[in-house]
C-alpha cells in the first residue's frame, strides 16, 4: 500500500496514496504513476522518501517505475546500499549483468562484509557461470552468517548447477530446521523431488508449504500435480477442493478444479 510516514495533518497525502493504489487495481499504471509521483514532489526529496516508494511499487508490481525511485534514491545517497542492491537485482532478474554487476561491485566497496551484498555477487558470478566464484561468494556469505536462508538459496543452486543434487538435498533440509518459515526453500526442495519423481517426499514438503502459505494457491497446485503424478486422483481432487474452500476469492483455484473435474471426466 502506498503510505508515507506522517502526521494526522497530511490527509491529502494519504488520500492520495489511497488514489494510487486504486488506479493500480484498476489497471490505470499511467494514472497511478501521476499520483505517486505527485506524492513525491509534495515531499522533501530524500533517499529514504524515493526508496520507500519504490518498495510500495514493488509491492504494487510496477517494477518499471520503482527502479525510478530507486534510481533517484541512489542519486541522492550514494550510500544508500539497500537502493542500490534492489536495483541491482530487479537488473539481474532482467538479465542486464554488466549494469547489476556495477552496482554490485560499488556496493561490496562501501560494505564488504554486507551479507546481502556478497549473495547478490555470488548471484551474478552464478548468471555468468562464474561457478567456483560464486562458490566463494556463497560459503564466505555463510561463514559470516550461518544458516543464512538467502545464502543457503544460493549454494544449494550452484550444487544443483554442479551436479551435486544430494548434498543440495541435505543443504535444503537442514536449512528448513534452521529457517522453518522461509518458503523460498521448501519450494527449492519441493521442486527437486517432484524433478526425480520421488512424489511421497514432496507430498510432505508441498503439504508443509502450504501450512506457512495458506493464502498461496501455487504449492496447492503443485501438490495435485504431485499427487496425480503418484497415480492418487482422489487425493489431488480433495486438494484443489480444498483450495476453493480456503480460497474462496480465487478465481484461478475455481478454475484448476473445474478443468481437473472435466479432465477426469474425459479420461
Amino acid at each position: 500500500m502506498l503510505t508515507v510516514a506522517c502526521s494526522n495533518d497530511d490527509q491529502p497525502n494519504q488520500q492520495l496514496s489511497e488514489e494510487a493504489k486504486r488506479y493500480y487495481q484498476q489497471g490505470d499504471i499511467q494514472q497511478a504513476r501521476k499520483s505517486v509521483a505527485k506524492l513525491a514532489n509534495e515531499q522533501t526529496a530524500t533517499a529514504a522518501l524515493y526508496f520507500q516508494l519504490a518498495e510500495q511499487l514493488v509491492q504494487l508490481n510496477d517494477v518499471t517505475e520503482a527502479v525510478n525511485y530507486y534510481q533517484k534514491a541512489v542519486s541522492l545517497d550514494n550510500h544508500h546500499i539497500q537502493a542500490r542492491l534492489k536495483l541491482a537485482n530487479i537488473l539481474l532478474q532482467a538479465g542486464k549483468l554488466e549494469l547489476a554487476t556495477q552496482l554490485a561491485n560499488e556496493a561490496f566497496a562501501q560494505a564488504p562484509g554486507d551479507i546481502e551484498v556478497l549473495i547478490l555477487q555470488g548471484k551474478l558470478l552464478a548468471a555468468q557461470n562464474n561457478t567456483d566464484a560464486a562458490f566463494s561468494k556463497a560459503e564466505t556469505a555463510l561463514q559470516k552468517k550461518p544458516n543464512d536462508a538467502n545464502a543457503l538459496m544460493l549454494l544449494a543452486g550452484l550444487m544443483l548447477k554442479t551436479g551435486k543434487t544430494e548434498q543440495a538435498i541435505s543443504l535444503l533440509s537442514s536449512g528448513i530446521t534452521q529457517n522453518p518459515d522461509y518458503p523460498a526453500l521448501r519450494q527449492l526442495l519441493a521442486s527437486i523431488y517432484l524433478q526425480q519423481q520421488r512424489f511421497e517426499q514432496a507430498k510432505t514438503v508441498l503439504t508443509e508449504l502450504i501450512g506457512i502459505q495458506p493464502k498461496a494457491l501455487e504449492p496447492r497446485k503443485e501438490l495435485a500435480a504431485a499427487l496425480l503424478a503418484a497415480h492418487q486422483v482422489a487425493e489431488a481432487e480433495a486438494v484443489l477442493r480444498q483450495a476453493v474452500t480456503d480460497l474462496p476469492d480465487s478465481e484461478p483455484a475455481k478454475l484448476l478444479l473445474i478443468e481437473f473435474l472435466a479432465a477426469k471426466q474425459n479420461a
